[in-house]
């Protein structure tokens, strides 16, 4: 689902820009202050490119590009 040549920091950075995309920081914010995570489906932009970042219960599940993985109509 990414190019072969993804590094970790790459990664790192998409899950930085996701977390901080318009806002995504005031609801993850939320969230963990009432420690009320249920699974979440964030999505967010890096470089021109738009993610979907999944987080449930305070933890980062799974990060892929939006659109992939998603059911056609």
């Amino acid at each position: 689902m990414f190019d072969p040549g993804t590094s970790m920091n790459d990664i790192e950075k998409i899950i930085q820009d996701v977390i901080n995309y318009k806002n995504n920081p005031k609801w993850i914010t939320e969230q963990l202050d009432e420690d009320k995570f249920s699974k979440k489906a964030y999505r967010g932009k890096s470089d021109g490119d738009e993610y979907k970042l999944v987080i449930e219960d305070g933890s980062i599940t799974t990060l892929y590009p939006y659109g992939w993985n998603e059911v056609e109509d």
